[in-house]
């Protein structure tokens, strides 16, 4: 159960200001997590799924982040952003010790580069071109400014915009993008890949000298120093290495399970608690889609 603590307070993005991690909270081990699929892609761009979105999140940051009581945005990569009185210019000033993995800052040419990229038809990067499609633009103002002109006024284009993950132009612009980052990689945020191993497993190494880890809200987060992501198939089998404690995350998809096989040991030595807790998250439904074409 220290574990499933711990990887809360990790991806919990706290108000500006705020430590939501407990500043003494202790660094090391492994947090070992099971991945039903190897993914097509280990970019989020590309591979648009849970994994690759993890990996994204933990390997890359964002322009702004979001405070998940108040909805307020945060500063990340950008330390400051302004928006036009039309709201539909939204200007950006990236923080200047933001710096990728390898040393090399990061500019208002990577946050180009990386918009450019995702909408280049030649890209299979179809979800994002589909969530992008109300931009207009992105213009490079200076070193560390970076302006986005959008096509409409909507509530959503600051969420869209301050959610885009920044790649290092120097890296990504080599070779072909379809098949980035399945061995190579210079993020901007607490992690770097470790190991991969196609089809099997993939392992994330905390980064020591990240370089927002002293912004307020990452102040005790990212405390385990690796990930590591292997693949087992089938829920069954994984729920049975979740008992034997040789992972340390399990998602329930099925309510019978949760309700017929939580009485095993583990439960009832309290090795693994039980717990209901309710809230008004509107859930999705369970189905079986027919693909007819």
């Amino acid at each position: 159960m220290k574990t499933l603590l711990c990887i809360a307070l990790l991806l919990v993005q706290p108000a500006l200001g705020k430590v939501y991690g407990d500043p003494k909270a202790l660094k090391g081990g492994t947090f070992v997590y099971g991945m039903g699929a190897y993914p097509k892609s280990l970019l989020i761009y590309i591979g648009w799924d849970t994994i690759s979105g993890m990996i994204g999140s933990m390997v890359f940051d964002t322009l702004l982040e979001m405070d998940p009581e108040t909805y307020d945005y945060l500063p990340r990569l950008a330390s400051k952003w302004e928006i036009s009185k039309d709201k539909k210019t939204f200007t950006f000033t990236l923080d200047p010790k933001a710096k990728f993995s390898d040393g090399t800052p990061v500019t208002a040419n990577d946050v180009k580069f990386t918009f450019d990229t995702v909408l280049d038809p030649k890209n299979k990067t179809q979800a994002f071109q589909a969530l992008y499609s109300s931009i207009a633009s992105c213009t490079v103002v200076d070193e560390h400014t970076v302006k986005f002109e959008t096509k409409t006024n909507s509530y959503s284009n600051l969420e869209k915009l301050g959610g885009l993950y920044v790649l290092p132009k120097h890296v990504f612009s080599k070779g072909d993008f379809n098949k980035a980052f399945n061995s190579k990689l210079a993020g901007s945020g607490p992690y770097l890949l470790d190991t991969v191993d196609h089809g099997e497993k993939v392992i994330l190494k905390r980064n020591p000298d990240y370089w927002g880890k002293d912004l307020p809200q990452n102040i005790g987060r990212y405390n385990f120093d690796k990930f590591l992501m292997k693949v087992i198939p089938d829920a069954d089998v994984e729920f049975e290495t979740f008992k034997k404690g040789e992972i340390d995350f399990f998602t329930f998809s099925s309510a019978k399970m949760w309700s017929t096989q939580t009485d095993s040991a583990p439960f009832k030595n309290k090795y693994v608690i039980k717990m209901k807790a309710e809230n008004k998250y509107p859930a999705g439904l369970q189905a079986i889609t027919w693909n007819l074409r």
